[in-house]
């Protein structure tokens, strides 16, 4: 994998969960399971990556809730799919990495170690 080379795997979580939406009297809580995320030396989050092969009603649905519950944690997203050109997400500025962009941001963006 490629995130490996440039991020400590002991910083690499696999399978990340994160509720999207909390329980109500109703309905139960919503999740999301991030591909990977990165955290820093401290444990604080600093990176959710998503891959997609294709982006899905279902995934869309799931970022929205996840910008309106933790908008601080959507802002950290990158959803990486193959393919040369990036592609907008949706009415947001939220668009896709391919995996060059993906190791351009880790290689300027986090901070090593």
């Amino acid at each position: 994998m490629r995130i490996r080379r440039l991020v400590d795997p002991e910083r690499i979580k696999c399978q990340y969960k994160v509720e999207i939406k909390p329980k109500t009297y109703v309905y139960p809580a919503m999740f999301w399971k991030c591909d990977f995320a990165v955290v820093g030396n401290d444990d604080k989050l600093q990176l959710l990556i998503e891959a997609k092969g294709f982006l899905t009603d279902d995934f869309r649905t799931r970022l929205k809730f996840l910008q309106y519950t933790h908008p601080e944690l959507w802002r950290i997203v990158a959803v990486v799919k193959n393919g040369a050109n990036a592609q907008r997400i949706d009415s947001s500025s939220k668009t896709t990495l391919n995996l060059e962009g993906l190791e351009h941001y880790l290689h300027y963006n986090l901070p090593i170690g």
